[in-house]
C-alpha cells in the first residue's frame, strides 16, 4: 500500500492506503477512511510500511515439534508491517491487521537505525543496525494461534468439517477477519555478521522445503539463513517464560522442549556454502525476489541492482 506522512492522500489512491497523522495511523480502502490505531509517541515517523512476500504461493499451516505434537501458524494475509522511529532513537515494530485496523504484534527497539522489514506466511524478520553496540541485529517474530493441540484424530475432524463448509483443500473454513482470535508471538534477537540492502525468502510450489531467508550484503552477495533452525525463535534459552507461551518457547525442561531446534546461539553463522551467489556480485543490491519452479526443492532466485542476476537455489540442502 501506498503510505503519506499526513493525513493528506494523493486523489489518484486505490486499494490500501495509509497515513501518519499525528499519533493517529489511520487505514484507507478505495479513498475512504476503514480504522484508526493511535501510536504512543507523537515523535514517531513511518520508516517503512510492508506487506506480506509470497502470501499467495502454498504453506504448511502446522509445525510440528519432535514429540509429534503441533503449533498452529497464524496465517493472515491481510497483515502489514509498519516500522516507525521517535526522536530518541527507539525504533518501534508493529504488525497491524490492514482490514480491522487490531494490534497484532507490538515491540520497540532502543538504539535502533537503518531497518528492513520482511513478511511472509507467520514469521516476521527485522534487520536493524544496533548504534549503541555498534553492530548488526536482527529480530525474528513468529505468530501461532492460541489453541491446543487435539491430537490426530480431533484434527481430522476439523479437517472433515472445514471440507464441508466449502473450504479449500480442507485446511481452513471461510473466516472473517473480524473473527479472528489475536495470535501468541515467540520473539527473538540475533547478532548479524555483515551489513544488510535487502532481505528476501526462498518459495517453492508446494510450500513443503523449509523456508530460507535471503539476505542481500553489502558486498554484493546473497547469504541464505534457513528460517526453521538457525532463526527460529523458539531455539532453546534458559531464560523461563510465562504459561501462555509457554508451548512456543523451549524452556530448559523437559516438557516444553523441542529436541529438534538446536540451542539458542546469538550470532548467526555465515559460512561459505551458504552464499547462493558463489563469487559473484551485484553492485548496488536493492531487490530480492524469488519464485516456484517445477521443483520443490528448488526456488529460482532474482537479483536486482546496477545488474541483474538469476539462479536456481536449492536453500534446504
Amino acid at each position: 500500500g501506498k503510505v503519506a506522512q499526513s493525513g493528506e492522500l494523493p486523489d489518484s489512491s486505490s486499494g490500501h492506503t495509509y497515513a501518519l497523522s499525528g499519533t493517529n495511523f489511520v487505514g484507507y480502502y478505495a479513498d475512504k477512511e476503514a480504522w484508526t490505531l493511535r501510536f504512543n509517541d507523537e515523535s514517531e515517523k513511518i520508516v517503512s510500511v510492508v506487506e506480506p512476500r509470497q502470501d499467495y504461493f502454498a504453506h504448511v499451516p502446522v509445525v510440528v515439534k519432535s514429540d509429534a505434537s503441533v503449533l498452529y501458524r497464524y496465517i493472515n494475509a491481510n497483515v502489514i508491517g509498519v516500522v516507525t522511529e521517535n526522536s530518541e532513537g527507539y525504533l518501534f515494530v508493529r504488525i497491524i491487521d490492514s482490514v480491522t485496523g487490531a494490534l497484532v504484534y507490538e515491540t520497540k527497539i532502543p538504539h535502533a537505525s537503518d531497518p528492513i522489514m520482511v513478511l511472509f506466511d507467520n514469521s516476521a524478520v527485522v534487520y536493524y543496525r544496533n548504534e549503541k553496540a555498534n553492530r548488526y541485529e536482527l529480530l525474528v517474530v513468529d505468530l501461532f494461534k492460541d489453541r491446543d493441540d487435539h491430537g490426530f484424530w480431533e484434527t481430522m475432524k476439523m479437517s472433515q468439517k472445514a471440507r464441508e463448509d466449502g473450504a479449500v483443500e480442507g485446511n481452513a473454513t471461510r473466516v472473517s477477519a473480524y473473527a479472528l482470535e489475536m495470535p501468541i508471538a515467540a520473539a527473538q534477537q540475533f547478532v548479524f555478521p555483515q551489513p544488510v540492502t535487502s532481505i528476501g525468502v526462498s518459495t517453492t510450489q508446494k510450500g513443503v522445503t523449509p523456508r530460507s531467508v535471503l539476505f542481500g550484503l553489502a558486498s554484493g552477495k546473497v547469504l541464505a539463513v534457513n528460517k526453521d533452525t538457525i532463526l527460529n525463535p523458539r531455539r532453546q534459552t534458559p531464560k523461563p517464560v510465562g504459561d501462555r507461551s509457554g508451548r512456543l518457547q523451549n524452556v530448559a525442561s523437559d516438557k516444553d522442549h523441542d529436541a529438534s531446534l538446536p540451542a539458542y546461539t546469538p550470532l548467526v553463522p555465515m559460512k561459505a556454502t551458504d552464499v547462493v551467489t558463489y563469487n559473484n556480485e551485484v553492485e548496488g543490491l536493492k531487490f530480492i525476489r524469488t519464485t516456484p519452479t517445477h521443483f520443490e526443492s528448488t526456488s529460482l532466485l532474482v537479483l536486482f541492482g546496477l545488474d541483474m542476476y538469476m539462479t536456481p537455489t536449492n536453500t534446504a540442502q
